[in-house]
């Protein structure tokens, strides 16, 4: 049965790896070459139903997959760290240097784009949820919580071979591969920097009226995390 649950949470995690390639995607529309576009770019506002939906529903856990029957019946140990595992992938997903190429690719020349910089906003307010709510981060919440400022960090110095193993695999010539990387990292520490100024506020004024310790040190290691990536 443990093993029936993994498959479950992998197959979980497939479905919103799929979601998640809304997100700065463009579509094949198999027009005969010649009669109209090739390729068209997923909507805005299809896109941003993918990301609310990911974060609504890919990084908040179901009682389906979590109720304390399930754990009596299937789990016998090691519930947390699965769950942190799948939820952290999800997460790291979408960072990921392709889905920052793919949403620079969509802002050139699109109407109304959804930029990168409104992306990380909204993936940044719905991660904190907490935040602007009376609701409580449970364990898990808090893990998701420094998973982002891990997955943040590791982009905010963005690997810029693999970034260059992309553009070419897109087809971009080598001359102008350096140049593109360059500027989409460019483009995503600014774009962090301007989302994570309002989490900051957020974090101080959650960390000074909190009445729970254990709340009080999660939100206040979150804002010096913060902090950190604002420097």
């Amino acid at each position: 049965l443990y093993d029936a649950w993994v498959a479950v949470l992998d197959c979980r995690y497939q479905y919103l790896d799929s979601v998640s390639k809304e997100i700065g995607g463009r579509e094949e529309t198999r027009t005969t070459v010649g009669f109209g576009p090739q390729f068209k770019p997923v909507s805005r506002d299809r896109q941003k139903a993918a990301v609310a939906y990911l974060l609504s529903e890919g990084l908040n856990w179901d009682p389906v997959y979590v109720s304390q029957d399930v754990f009596d019946k299937a789990v016998p140990f090691n519930v947390s760290h699965e769950l942190r595992k799948y939820q952290g992938g999800t997460l790291s997903g979408m960072f990921s240097p392709m889905k920052l190429i793919q949403l620079s690719d969509s802002a050139i020349g699109g109407q109304n784009p959804y930029t990168i910089g409104e992306y990380l906003r909204d993936v940044i307010t719905g991660v904190f949820s907490e935040l602007s709510s009376s609701k409580e981060p449970n364990l898990l919440r808090r893990a998701l919580h420094r998973q982002f400022f891990q997955v943040a960090e590791s982009q905010f110095s963005v690997n810029m071979t693999e970034m260059a193993q992309l553009y070419k695999m897109v087809g971009a010539p080598s001359f102008v591969v350096e140049s593109l990387s360059s500027s989409l990292e460019t483009e995503y520490r600014l774009s962090l920097k301007l989302a994570l100024r309002d989490l900051e506020s957020k974090l101080e004024a959650a960390a000074k009226s909190t009445q729970d310790p254990l709340l009080a040190v999660h939100w206040s290691e979150c804002l010096s995390s913060t902090r950190r990536l604002l420097a």
